[in-house]
């Protein structure tokens, strides 16, 4: 869907994401939009993409829930997806006048405004 559109690019971890000099994290799935796609280098990205998605883990989930959401909170992630696969539970975070919002929470699927596609699991 997203190559159909032609509205950017997706990567999956393991892909570098640099916030700032000494904050780098590897998101499990990131969307690229076509105006950020110069934020681009060899080493990964530089900047806030616009969609980030963590799958969580037992040994991840404190930092993916806590850490990690203010991080892409302050750096201006638009939209922040967090996926338990333990019961497929999702929540779904867009960001409004710099605050994360909470746009949706449910079991088996997630629905993105920013992409405007809904995907069921």
């Amino acid at each position: 869907m997203l190559r159909k559109k032609k509205l950017g690019t997706t990567r999956v971890a393991p892909y570098d994401v640099y916030f700032y000099r000494q904050k780098t994290f590897q998101p499990d799935i990131i969307f690229i939009g076509n105006e950020q796609l110069h934020l681009i280098d060899k080493d990964g990205f530089y900047g806030a993409p616009e969609l980030v998605i963590e799958v969580l883990s037992p040994s991840t989930a404190k930092y993916d829930l806590e850490d990690k959401k203010d991080i892409y909170e302050r750096y201006g992630v638009k939209e922040y997806w967090i996926v338990d696969p333990a019961d497929k539970n999702t929540v779904g975070y867009t960001l409004e006048n710099g605050a994360f919002k909470k746009i949706f929470e449910g079991t088996g699927k997630m629905e993105s405004k920013l992409l405007d596609w809904t995907i069921e699991f």
